[in-house]
């Protein structure tokens, strides 16, 4: 029998599980053997009226396998994007601009020369906070039918409704900061070769490593631009044919958000007709204090009423210049 405890610590072990039994392909011996230790807990849960000692068992696991999920896994993309660290609950974060140098060198008589003052810009960024919560609750019925299932369902779906949550309202937040006459914002009646051209072109000057970002369903219409056919090698148009999206254009690694990947409410996780290009570091993100999961059981409804909260990151734009937008129209 395995310890369920164990395993808990294992890093991502929990969450790998979790996605194979909602995938139905939990069928490795390790897979059975968690799946049969969850199945002992599950029925802790349903017996909780019968003892005292399972009334929080389903909140403690939630909150031991989830935390890491939301506030440890790194999202490659994101951090790619941010400088990640983690704060307490009640700490403030104080964000200024890395200093811009507006120093400017005129042409002076020698020694009595005067001269415009320029300064070193100071500007603070862009800082916000943004908390989370998920209110659910978990019928009994359900976890007499389907046991170990119900949990891992549970586990796995409320670790993507926040990441996803949090994907999406960074990158709603970067969409509006960027207005129509900024000069990183670019418009393109259906997508050209020229459009993307300065697109790609505004972070390529400004990274070693640039990337773009888009959902596939946007992404796809690179590879119809009039004339570009021209630009690509046979492997190129090898890989079009298999995959329908480029992985690089001008040199910019492209970033494929799946379109069919949605909240909860069905909106996509960037905004349509909208491809983002991200030069290095734009500022810096925090996750602040810790996952709580409050743990309520209704016994006239048979339901276990459940809050994941505490759920709060801090994430500050202080290098908006490193982020250009090209809106599809």
């Amino acid at each position: 029998m395995i310890e369920l405890s164990q395993v808990m610590n294992e890093k991502g072990r929990m969450s790998t599980w979790a996605e194979r039994v909602c995938k139905n392909v939990a069928t490795s011996e390790e897979d059975k053997g968690i799946s049969e230790a969850m199945q002992t807990l599950s029925n802790k849960i349903m017996k909780m009226g019968e003892t005292g000692i399972a009334d929080v068992a389903l909140s403690n696991y939630l909150i031991k396998v989830v935390t890491p999920e939301v506030y440890n896994a790194p999202s490659e993309l994101l951090g790619m994007m941010f400088d990640e660290s983690t704060i307490g609950e009640f700490d403030e974060v104080g964000v200024i601009e890395s200093p811009v140098n507006r120093l400017m060198a005129h042409q002076s008589a020698p020694r009595i020369g005067d001269v415009d003052k320029s300064y070193i810009d100071y500007t603070r960024g862009t800082k916000e906070s943004v908390h989370l919560s998920v209110a659910t609750e978990l019928k009994m019925s359900d976890l007499r039918q389907n046991g170990f299932k119900t949990i891992g369902q549970l586990q796995q779906y409320a670790t993507e409704s926040l990441n996803n949550a949090k994907f999406y309202n960074i990158f709603n937040k970067i969409d509006a900061l960027i207005v129509a006459l900024s000069p990183n914002a670019f418009t393109s009646t259906g997508l050209t070769v020229q459009a993307m051209d300065d697109f790609a072109g505004y972070v390529s000057d400004r990274s070693r490593n640039p990337l773009l970002v888009g959902l596939t369903e946007d992404l796809r219409g690179i590879k119809n631009m009039s004339g570009y056919d021209k630009f690509l090698s046979d492997s190129m148009k090898g890989a079009l044919n298999m995959n329908a999206i480029l992985e690089t254009y001008a040199g910019a690694t492209i970033a494929k958000i799946s379109s069919a990947e949605r909240l909860a409410d069905g909106t996509r996780l960037l905004p349509q007709k909208k491809l983002f290009g991200i030069a290095d570091k734009v500022g810096s993100m925090y996750m602040r204090g810790d996952l709580r999961v409050l743990q309520t059981p209704d016994n006239n409804r048979e339901v276990i009423n459940l809050k994941f909260t505490g759920y709060e990151f801090v994430y500050a734009i202080t290098k908006l210049d490193k982020i250009s937008k090209l809106t599809i129209e």
